[in-house]
């Protein structure tokens, strides 16, 4: 039960990263001169 809880807390974690990911590549597609 506790190995479960620690995967889904991993699993949540890499998709919260993969969000930002998509987000910041969306946000510097969008507005070139802000990354450079």
């Amino acid at each position: 039960q506790r190995e479960y809880r620690v995967v889904n807390r991993l699993m949540g974690i890499l998709l919260m990263a993969i969000a930002v990911q998509f987000m910041i590549n969306g946000i510097s597609k969008a507005f070139p001169a802000l990354v450079g």
